[in-house]
């Protein structure tokens, strides 16, 4: 059983006020919470606390036990005294120390021979005696962090006497609190200090991150790139690197989840992009190739999406490859938008893809923009609080077309966030555009692969160089839709499926001529192939020769010279007297 506390009165002559006057307790008080703030080697911190604390009440030792392991268990971190104790582990709740923690009051043993919770095997170890212990837990803000114990008070010649007084109680009680509020304002202060490195350290990492992005001023006029974090720290990239035969190889890339790991991530794969853009000149075999790097190291449940590409500004071809990234937009002259999408996953799920490549498509920048970027913009919130959202976002590029490239870019981010609007996620936008000096008209030249989703690009590009001709719309529909079925029999005859067949094309106009080529590089067909059946011997489907030769005023196939050419191949010209 624990002893009550005696009135002040009971206690014996000498009191804690006679020994040390209360002003120096303040002071006490005042220089434990300076220590506490003013160094991070708590273990020395915590003994002298404890030796401030002993020569204050005169006791013949102190200790500092802390609560740890979720509070499971009391841990004596510093100790004072003929005997220490430094490192002994008891149950929470145990022994007289542990009664002040669970019940956060201050436990008053005059005797520790008749209280049954009194921790004897230190005494039994050290040949020590303890005959009285007062201890006081350490709480602040209803959160108890540990207590503080002290033994044997002792006269003024160092004889112990028998009880602690009424004054040792509140003094105890003090010190604890005391104690207490200075090792959390020294937790508080280390916190914030180490938040405030954290801080610095992510602006320096920002700042590192924001250089890897390319330096849109030595790009061409044509191509520009904006990317916004939502935090200092961004999962989203967009590169451009050009190549020593003027063509640009670009990505722009989204990873998944948020913080430091994403942004060390995005780094490692910026670095591998712009290693193999140097040296692989397919999109698609680059993408397998970064998808094989980043699944041997990436972390589990993380993955990139991307999109990457190669321009060649001479002919405005572009070569395209995504994993799992938004489709790119690709938005005509005369306003109308395509989408091209990819439904291959995004690198780092998948470690091997079919025959080491992904699958590109091929598009002529030649009579409008190219947009690509992450999901930050579509899933972006408007000043109403809607999403953007893809319609909204084509929207948008119709209602800024007439501004530059890159103000055209941050116009769409301004959309996204203000001062009083923060960004939701990460914005990342690359823009590549028809050239200045790729104005509509002829002569025109294109070269694509022939499969049937190139022909809505030549005849956009058809479209865009006609623009400039003053003739009737009707007329030069006329003269698309012939090119367009030529490139058809192309396709589906000369190739009849081949996959790596392309067709090259030519428009000129001489005076009121107009001449049009289509090579490819198929088996030679006889010369009468282009020509008009009689109806008598039309079937569905072979109406193509009757069409183009009811709107050309000749059509003809042009002799191929071995030294010119290939040893196969064909050579369809048609001509227009405009």
């Amino acid at each position: 059983m624990s002893s009550a506390p005696t009135p002040e009165t009971d206690a014996p002559p000498l009191t804690v006020g006679a020994r040390t006057p209360e002003s120096d307790y303040l002071d006490l008080m005042a220089d434990l919470t300076r220590d506490y703030a003013t160094t991070d080697d708590l273990a020395s911190v915590h003994l002298k606390a404890l030796g401030r604390i002993r020569d204050a009440m005169r006791v013949a030792g102190s200790s500092l036990f802390l609560l740890e392991n979720n509070d499971s268990e009391l841990v004596c971190h510093a100790c004072i005294g003929p005997v220490d104790i430094t490192g002994l582990r008891l149950p929470a709740g145990s022994g007289i120390v542990g009664r002040s923690v669970e019940k956060n009051e201050v436990q008053w043993v005059a005797d520790v021979d008749k209280d049954p919770d009194f921790f004897s095997d230190a005494d039994a170890s050290s040949g020590f005696i303890t005959r009285a212990v007062l201890a006081a837990p350490m709480s602040i803000h209803g959160r108890t962090l540990g207590a503080v114990s002290v033994v044997n008070p002792l006269a003024p010649d160092g004889e112990q006497v028998r009880q602690f007084s009424q004054r040792d109680i509140e003094l105890m009680r003090s010190l604890a609190s005391a104690a207490a509020m200075a090792m959390n304002n020294a937790d508080m202060t280390r916190e914030l200090l180490s938040r405030e490195r954290v801080r610095q350290e992510l602006v320096l990492a920002a700042k590192v991150q924001r250089s890897l992005l390319p330096d849109c001023s030595r790009l061409p006029a044509n191509v520009c790139g904006i990317s916004h974090p939502a935090r200092e720290m961004s999962g989203d990239f967009y590169d451009v690197v050009p190549l020593p035969d003027g063509r640009l190889y670009f990505a722009v890339a989204d990873v998944s989840g948020k913080g430091l790991n994403a942004a060390l991530l995005m780094v490692k794969t910026t670095s591998l992009f712009r290693m193999l853009a140097k040296s692989v000149p397919e999109p698609g075999r680059l993408l397998a190739m970064l998808n094989h790097e980043l699944c041997e190291t990436i972390t589990a449940g993380m993955f990139v999406t991307m999109t990457v590409g190669v321009y060649e500004p001479d002919t405005g071809r572009v070569c395209l490859s995504s994993a799992g990234h938004m489709p790119t937009l690709l938005r005509h002259a005369h306003g109308r938008f395509r989408q091209l999408s990819s439904a291959m996953p995004p690198l780092g799920i998948l470690c091997e893809t079919e025959d080491n490549r992904y699958p590109e498509d091929e598009l002529l920048l030649c009579s409008g923009q190219l947009y690509l970027y992450t999901d930050g913009v579509t899933e972006g919130r408007l000043a109403d609080g809607s999403e953007l959202e893809l319609e909204g976002f084509c929207r948008l590029l119709d209602e800024l077309a007439d501004e530059n490239l890159h103000d055209r870019l941050e116009s769409i981010v301004n959309r996204l966030a203000d001062d009083s609007r923060p960004l939701r996620d990460d914005v990342t936008l690359l823009g590549l555009e028809t050239p200045e000096s790729r104005q509509p008209g002829l002569p025109l030249s294109f070269r694509v692969t022939a499969i049937p989703d190139r022909l809505a690009l030549v005849r956009d590009l058809i479209h865009h160089a006609f623009a400039a001709l003053d003739y009737p719309a009707e007329l030069k529909d006329n003269i698309v839709l012939a090119v367009d079925e030529a490139c058809q029999n192309i396709i589906r005859h000369a190739y009849e499926g081949q996959p790596e067949g392309e067709i090259e094309g030519s428009l000129d106009l001489s005076g009121r001529t107009l001449t049009i080529r289509l090579r490819d590089q198929a088996p030679t067909v006889p010369p009468t192939a282009c020509n008009p059946r009689q109806s008598s011997e039309l079937k569905p489907g072979g109406l193509g020769n009757q069409f183009i030769n009811s709107i050309m005023d000749k059509v003809y196939f042009e002799t191929i010279n071995d030294s010119q050419q290939r040893h196969s191949g064909n050579c369809l010209v048609m001509l227009k007297e405009l």
